[in-house]
């Protein structure tokens, strides 16, 4: 991954910057998505989107909530607060529990 994207507070859109480091990151993809995962690169154009939103672009948070069924499913839950983010940090510290894994964090 070379940059990164966040979204604007003031018009909810996109902003491409670098990496939080300035470096490209190595994003792992584990083993049970690899053949998913080679699929969609097989089939995306060269500095196209791997996972594209319906509109073309990056998903927002904006747009990611309002079209992905998120809201329903976190309401569903009783966990209506919880962001994307707020899992990928919970993995990362379960997994930073030693002894435990992503897997165990399920």
């Amino acid at each position: 991954m070379h940059g990164a994207a966040t979204q604007s507070r003031r018009t909810s859109g996109a902003v491409f910057g670098p990496t939080n480091t300035h470096q490209t990151r190595i994003v792992p993809v584990p083993v049970a998505l690899d053949e998913y995962v080679r699929t969609w690169v097989a089939f995306t154009v060269t500095g196209g989107y791997l996972f594209p939103s319906p509109s073309g672009g990056v998903w927002t948070n904006t747009e990611f909530r309002a079209q992905s069924g998120w809201m329903e499913a976190t309401r569903r839950a009783g966990a209506e607060a919880t962001t994307i983010c707020d899992l990928r940090h919970t993995v990362a510290s379960c997994s930073a529990l030693p002894g435990r894994t992503s897997r165990w964090c399920r």
